[in-house]
């Protein structure tokens, strides 16, 4: 139930998150939020992560099938009993249905948090990305941390 929850909340909040930003903004505008540190930029991503592999579509598609595979070999191997475990499955295949959700719907996915010191910016990003990015750092924490023996016990989470 962990991981179901989780999911939807991650992608509610994600498509709300994007739709908001794409009634505030334009294309390529952006709203300061902290000077100097933070904006809402509003950008179309066409490839996957830092903008990398453009106009792959179905590749992008097929691998997010492929991931949600993984997801749930996962928890039935090692997160069936483990909070923890279903936490970070969750984050991770809620930000994956948020990015698949635009790709399907738009052909690209909505990035708009953008982060910056000066003139150097982190590649623009969502919600999505950053669940995905919690819940894998969670997940190699759960894998590298526990014993074999205690992935599937209940006092792990």
């Amino acid at each position: 139930m962990i991981l179901v929850v989780c999911a939807i909340i991650v992608l509610f909040s994600d498509q709300c998150s994007k739709f908001a930003v794409q009634k505030l903004l334009n294309i390529g505008e952006s709203l300061p939020v902290l000077k100097s540190f933070f904006s809402l930029s509003l950008v179309h991503n066409y490839g996957a992560a830092f903008g990398l592999f453009q106009h792959r579509l179905w590749l992008f598609v097929g691998l997010t099938f492929v991931s949600f595979i993984l997801i749930f070999w996962i928890y039935f191997r090692y997160g069936s009993s483990s909070k923890l475990a279903k936490l970070s499955l969750g984050l991770i295949l809620g930000g994956a249905l948020g990015n698949l959700a635009d790709r399907l719907h738009h052909g690209y996915v909505v990035d708009f948090l953008d982060f910056y010191i000066g003139e150097y910016h982190w590649p623009s990003f969502n919600l999505a990305d950053a669940a995905i990015c919690i819940g894998v750092g969670v997940l190699m924490f759960f894998l590298m941390f526990t014993h074999e023996g205690d992935r599937n016990v209940s006092k792990v989470a």
